[in-house]
């Protein structure tokens, strides 16, 4: 029963024009959105990145040191007896990054692999629940709520105001990047005809997506405007549901 009824879904899919305008547009929509899904799941490699940073040295008298080049990103050192702590921190202007934004270094560095964590966490269950949601309310509407949380948090996320708030907003990016890759596949697949089928799903959509990042990246120098880039590049993802509702 079930290998007649994909039979007869595979003869619809033909009989009504193969691969045609509308798989075009879903193609070019639903599966060009996975570059910048990589976007939002790569932030991290830039936002977590640590520029160089200098300190003013004092010993816990308060007593300073004049630093030198053979300081730089170094949290403490020992000068014959003395030991010199860190005590405000410059970090190197020409990126910005959730690390100089947060001061997260030295005893504080753990808290970038967290954030990463979290977020992976997020893409875990992100992708356990939507093939679920997609069952019982279909793949359009599971599509359209992934992009949905990806431009949404997105964009607050380059607002956040602590490094717990940009964890949280991580984790929930993360469950949208897992909820979308979830559930892309499937929903391109059920409207393409089987000839065709492992053709589209095999375009480079994901490497397309690392090497325009690392490109942005560069040229931007600054977490924030990649956070608002993620949400404004993944927009045109919605700008296309009333050509996919015909």
């Amino acid at each position: 029963m079930i290998l007649d009824l994909n039979e007869y879904l595979e003869n619809l899919l033909v009989e009504l024009g193969g691969l045609g305008r509308f798989q075009f547009v879903l193609t070019l929509i639903v599966y060009g959105s996975k570059a910048m899904i990589a976007w939002s799941t790569l932030m991290m490699s830039f936002g977590g990145a640590i520029a160089n940073w200098t300190c003013t040295w004092k010993t816990d008298l308060g007593d300073e040191c004049i630093s030198n080049s053979s300081l730089i990103s170094k949290c403490n050192f020992k000068n014959n007896s003395e030991e010199f702590h860190c005590d405000p921190k410059a970090y190197d202007m020409s990126m910005s990054t959730v690390v100089s934004e947060c001061n997260l270094i030295c005893d504080r560095e753990w808290i970038i692999s967290t954030i990463t964590t979290i977020q992976m966490g997020g893409l875990l269950i992100g992708a356990f629940i939507s093939g679920q949601i997609g069952d019982v309310f279909g793949r359009k509407p599971a599509y359209y709520a992934s992009i949905i949380i990806l431009l949404v948090f997105n964009v607050i996320a380059a607002f956040s105001v602590s490094w717990q708030m940009f964890a949280v907003l991580r984790f929930l990016i993360g469950m949208g990047c897992g909820w979308y890759l979830t559930i892309d596949v499937t929903y391109m697949a059920e409207f393409t005809p089987a000839k065709y089928r492992s053709l589209i799903l095999a375009l480079p959509m994901w490497p397309l997506g690392t090497v325009t990042f690392a490109l942005f990246s560069w040229l931007l120098h600054d977490w924030k405007y990649i956070q608002i880039a993620s949400a404004f590049f993944v927009f045109h993802g919605l700008l296309a549901y009333c050509k996919l509702c015909k």
